[in-house]
């Protein structure tokens, strides 16, 4: 069994707002971006298999859209 939401966000958190920053410039848009995509990865944390990878691509994608 893999780590849960709450280790995730712990670990990941301040390197998905920094990429998302990096990408979008500060602001609530890239905040937004990062919150967005926790939540998909909660709603899917059980079904991937390497849930801080599904995190990162949810972040870089909706950075792109």
């Amino acid at each position: 069994m893999h780590e849960g939401l709450d280790e995730l966000f712990e670990r990941e958190f301040d390197a998905m707002v920094a990429l998302a920053r990096l990408m979008l410039g500060p602001g609530p848009d890239a905040d937004d971006v990062v919150m967005t995509a926790f939540l998909s990865t909660a709603a899917r944390i059980d079904a991937v298999a390497v849930p801080g990878a599904y995190l990162r691509t949810s972040v870089v994608n909706g950075c792109r859209r």
